[in-house]
């Protein structure tokens, strides 16, 4: 047996030799790196039990780099390495659990030996705690096959004391799902009333939070993928099955599990207050929208600015902000009922959805009361602060239409709080100017195509590692008579709500390739062109012919063209959308899932369906730079995607900083307007030959 693993990253040259010199002369094999990005390669292909890194120094290693490792690496141990005395270090609790001990530096070679000794007893320690979980479990086998179920089951008696129930069908598994929990479900893939990966798709849904693992005969690596992609955490063919290969199956399972439900819940909530994100409350008020409709039930969105926010980071510094947000945020929850939702929308921004209101129920009752509860002094280490806030108010039905012309209600409201003086609340119901704006849009929308005030813009996607463009995505513009542009998060809704945009699509598509078509013939064909699908036109009929027309018509090769679906268009008709995507895919063209990460869908459909590239959504870019938690779930985004095989692109990358932060995770491309703004055909064009 080799010496245990340990890797050193730091970038002191002193202290890094005389820590790996330290770690051999007490049995440790020791690598050392002087870089974050050369740690995780390192992991990537290495064999560690503890990692030593310095806790406080930024750009090398730090707390962000040991926080992403924590998330990357769940079962790694670490030894942290502070300045100074080692006692009242602060721990994150990501890495509570991780951090066997703190040495402070200079280091001794004694303190530094007994520390490794330390920290490779509490690994060994976190390894046998995840082992007796595996011991204690309920496993659910649903295996008709009486022989390998007592073959099953016998392994299991001989690795360790799980509670095992078994069941000969589906429907019979389900039956016991709907009334019972457990810790693993082992299924076999041919049943009795299940085929193919029916079981995993008709289980998985009734016990989400269980790993799967798929138990077969059947020794396909095509199926294996498909069965990952549906949700199984593991694939185990029954001739290839041994006790321990059954028992490491299980608790490898059982981490995958783990990483995958974290990275749901960090992509429905805001990571610094805990309360809901902005994904999560459209999400809510969707719902709640179509309850109160059917219902006649009426509801209130309440928009939360604090006043004058940017003072307090400016002055007392980001931890005291933090700080500041965290208390408000739970003030505003203790002012709310448990049925009600409370969101955090980015910055100091938050959002309340007060549900099932009565006619006599008055969301400004609520409003004050949140008003006067954010107004009492919060006590900080440097003092006292005190601040107040801006609340809009839009209620339904008084305010009507979609979720966001109710959103746009509610930050209107609070936009004329703030007129107001501040500190106070103002409610609105419809909103007039938005709504003659409304129509004044929709009414020269309708023949906006025929009048040729409809183009198309091109923006670069570029490669990371050689900064080439590799494709343009089409983004749709639109000028009204006098050269004014609206913006397009205006007019596309109005589209959709009209009907027009399937129309407007096919026109998008069909001058996109021809496009493409053009660059190619000049002689520029390694580039592709991609295309923006709305969900109204993916619904449709003739999705499908129109890519075939237009392939052929412009003599394209499938793979220059690129369809984006957003999440939306995944959340409809399972089988209807799989159909659709698998002829789609069968045609050659390749298909992205455009601002990933920005509904409750993600993870979940990402793995339902075979797609071939994910867009990270810029409101995770946006960030990245100065937020450590939107930066560690762009991390695990980009490595999802790529355990997943798919190219990962991060979009709205504006700063140097951002480009910088996508290099190092490793993603593949980029677009936003630091690498190239959206420009007219000519004009790429003119670049392209410059």
């Amino acid at each position: 047996m080799g010496l245990p693993g340990v890797l050193l990253v730091d970038s002191d040259d002193r202290l890094h030799r005389m820590c790996a010199t330290a770690a051999r002369i007490h049995g440790f094999d020791a690598d050392v790196v002087t870089t974050a990005a050369a740690g995780f390669e390192r992991m990537a292909h290495g064999s560690y039990s503890v990692v030593v890194a310095d806790l406080e120094q930024p750009g090398v290693a730090g707390r962000s780099f040991l926080e992403e490792l924590c998330d990357r690496y769940p079962g790694i141990t670490i030894v942290a390495l502070v300045r100074g005395s080692a006692i009242d270090v602060p721990r994150s609790h990501e890495l509570d659990t991780a951090i066997a001990t703190v040495v402070g530096t200079p280091v001794e070679s004694e303190i530094f030996g007994a520390a490794l000794h330390d920290a490779l007893d509490h690994h060994h320690r976190r390894v046998r705690r995840k082992l007796d979980a595996v011991d204690h479990s309920t496993i659910l086998l649903v295996e008709d096959s009486d022989g390998d179920a007592l073959l099953v089951v016998e392994y299991l008696s001989e690795i360790c004391g799980a509670r095992v129930t078994r069941a000969t069908r589906v429907e019979d598994a389900a039956q016991i799902l709907r009334g019972v929990s457990y810790d693993f479900v082992i299924t076999d893939l041919t049943l009795p009333d299940a085929c193919g990966l029916d079981a995993v798709r008709r289980l998985q849904p009734l016990a989400p939070n269980a790993p799967f693992i798929v138990l077969t005969g059947i020794d396909d690596e095509d199926i294996a993928i498909r069965a990952m992609q549906q949700g199984a955490q593991d694939y185990l063919v029954k001739g290839q099955l041994d006790a321990p290969t059954l028992r490491r199956t299980l608790r490898h399972a059982a981490e995958r599990k783990r990483v995958y439900n974290r990275l749901v819940h960090l992509s429905r909530h805001d990571p610094l207050t805990g309360v809901g994100n902005r994904a999560a409350l459209r999400d809510r008020i969707e719902t709640t929208l179509a309850r109160a409709r059917r219902r006649e039930l009426g509801f209130a969105v309440l928009f939360i600015d604090l006043d004058r926010f940017k003072a307090i980071n400016d002055d007392l510094g980001h931890d005291a902000g933090d700080a500041v947000l965290i208390e408000i945020s739970a003030r505003i929850c203790a002012c709310v009922r448990t049925s009600d939702m409370v969101a955090r929308l980015g910055g100091d921004e938050f959002a309340v959805l007060l549900d099932e209101l009565q006619p006599t129920d008055h969301p400004l009752d609520v409003g004050r009361r949140i008003l006067r509860s954010i107004e009492r002094p919060i006590m900080l280490q440097g003092g006292e602060v005190v601040v107040t806030a801006s609340i809009g108010v839009a209620r339904y039905p008084d305010a009507a239409g979609s979720v966001d012309d109710i959103l746009k209600a509610a930050d209107t409201a609070m936009y004329a709080a703030k007129r107001s003086g501040r500190n106070n609340i103002q409610i609105v119901g419809e909103v007039a100017a938005e709504d003659r704006d409304r129509v004044s849009l929709t009414h020269g929308l309708q023949h906006a195509l025929e009048r040729g005030e409809l183009s198309l813009h091109f923006q670069p996607q570029l490669t990371l590692d050689r900064h080439r463009v590799v494709g343009y995505e089409a983004l749709l513009r639109w000028y009204r008579p006098g050269g004014v542009m609206v913006p397009p998060a205006e007019f596309i809704p109005l589209l959709e709500d009209s009907g027009r945009i399937v129309a407007v699509g096919e026109w998008v598509l069909a001058r996109a390739c021809e496009q493409l078509a053009i660059w190619r013939a000049s002689g520029y064909r390694d580039i592709r062109v991609a295309v923006n699908v709305s969900a109204r036109q993916f619904e449709g009929t003739g999705l499908i012919d129109t890519v075939g027309d237009c392939l052929r018509r412009y003599d394209l090769p499938p793979p220059c063209l690129e369809l984006e679906l957003t999440e939306t268009v995944l959340m409809g008709d399972t089988s209807h959308v799989k159909g659709i995507l698998d002829v789609l895919r069968r045609l050659g063209v390749r298909i992205a899932i455009d601002d990933f990460g920005t509904g409750y869908s993600s993870l979940a459909y990402l793995s339902r369906f075979a797609v071939d590239c994910l867009k990270i959504d810029r409101s995770f870019i946006d960030q990245v730079h100065v937020d450590r938690e939107r930066a560690l779930i762009t991390s695990a985004i980009i490595t999802l995607g790529h355990h997943l095989g798919l190219e990962v692109v991060a979009e709205g990358v504006e700063l140097a900083e951002q480009l910088a932060f996508v290099t190092s995770a490793r993603c593949d491309l980029a677009q936003g307007y630091l690498l190239g703004r959206p420009a007219r055909a000519e004009h790429v064009t003119a670049a392209l030959c410059s």
